[in-house]
């Protein structure tokens, strides 16, 4: 299908966008659990467009303009109950289009509470075919820590196979693009709510890939760079015990 997207804010930010795919959703496994559920689709992992957009540069200074192409994923998610308990970290990667024809790589991992990994890897071919992969394994490492509760992994390594193919190697989230933690922008009082709720952290970077694309005609070199966001959720805050003064 075809959508729009368009974006705003008083100070004249701004995102207008047009774009299609023809690949449908990619659907993780259903997690239920004594205290709630949680269900999600990756829409768009191909998606192609182009649109305009424009940034506000400060007072008495014109708007930074700029036009090109558009690439990335959207998801949509349904829990039926508090976020730390059906899920504890996502990470999601989509490999950004190339003119020399090779396969870009789409990425999908969510860890969840009792540590296991429902994952999505694929590959889209330059006709628009769309190759899964089973028997994922990925394993995180070079983990940064950012403050006191929340880390990211900057190498990802993986492997999957699909009958007598496979696909394996490396990820590395190379440029950092944002991190960023909807907490952090609260006002006092909406802090006070949401401190008995789970928190958000986001990593999103620029991220280097090389892969082996194994077939029955041989070994394939697979490499380029892609969009990567790693979501850490973080336990509700507890609050602080107030010490009590004794009377004398």
């Amino acid at each position: 299908g075809i959508y729009d997207l368009h974006l705003g804010s008083d100070d004249g930010n701004a995102v207008n966008a047009t774009f299609s795919s023809k690949i449908p959703s990619f659907d993780h496994e259903k997690f239920t659990r004594k205290k709630g559920s949680m269900e999600s689709s990756v829409y768009l992992p191909f998606l192609e467009g182009s649109g305009n957009w424009q940034i506000y540069q400060g007072p008495d200074k014109p708007l930074k303009k700029a036009e090109g192409k558009i690439q990335g994923f959207a998801t949509h998610t349904i829990t039926t109950g508090r976020l730390e308990t059906v899920l504890k970290s996502w990470l999601r990667v989509n490999g950004l289009g190339r003119e020399d024809g090779q396969p870009l790589p789409f990425l999908s991992a969510r860890e969840l509470p009792d540590g296991t990994r429902d994952t999505i890897l694929a590959l889209k071919g330059a006709d628009g075919t769309v190759t899964e992969f089973s028997n994922v394994t990925i394993d995180y490492r070079d983990i940064k820590k950012e403050g006191k509760h929340s880390s990211y992994p900057t190498i990802i390594r993986l492997k999957g196979e699909n009958g007598a193919e496979s696909l394996s190697g490396t990820i590395r989230l190379s440029r950092k693009i944002d991190h960023f933690n909807i907490y952090d922008h609260l006002n006092f009082f909406e802090r006070s709510f949401a401190m008995s709720r789970a928190s958000v952290a986001n990593y999103r970077y620029i991220a280097d890939y090389d892969l082996d694309y194994v077939t029955v005609s041989g070994t394939r070199k697979i490499t380029g760079t892609a969009l990567s966001e790693y979501q850490d959720i973080l336990q509700p805050r507890k609050k602080k015990k107030k010490r009590k003064r004794k009377r004398r």
